[in-house]
């Protein structure tokens, strides 16, 4: 079947439509992730923290996102003290952490940010699974 050259023209103007909102969302959550860093260098990082988390659920293949909510939640982390809520921050910061690293998995600063998250929070058996998936 051959396509006219009205449906052609309608085809490409629908494909540069979708290809120019995907852009236009991505540059949306880069200046959330901004305004994040900005409330972070505040000391604002509960603040920080949903701006991350609006901006990754927009576009989630950001990794310095993920990279930055990783430093948030550690940054409202209290090591050694055991609430639900705390014990939230520490997940969220090694989940966070580990979502980065799916991009760079090379970065050596995230991985022992990761590791110490796990050992400070008690979970130990997650920084062996950790080491043994990567000698794997």
């Amino acid at each position: 079947m051959r396509l006219t050259l009205p449906t052609r023209r309608a085809l490409a103007l629908a494909g540069i439509a979708l290809v120019s909102l995907a852009g236009c969302q991505e540059v949306k959550s880069r200046r959330m992730v901004q305004r994040g860093n900005a409330a972070y260098y505040d000391g604002q990082y509960t603040d920080a923290v949903a701006f991350y988390e609006d901006a990754l659920a927009k576009t989630p293949h950001l990794a310095i996102g993920w990279y930055n909510l990783g430093l948030s939640y550690l940054a409202v982390y209290a090591p050694g003290l055991k609430t639900p809520e705390n014990e939230k921050y520490a997940e969220r910061a090694i989940d966070a952490f580990d979502k980065y690293m799916t991009a760079f998995p090379d970065d050596t600063i995230a991985r022992d940010l990761m590791i110490d998250t796990y050992i400070n929070s008690g979970r130990h058996m997650g920084a062996i699974e950790y080491f043994k998936k990567e000698l794997a």
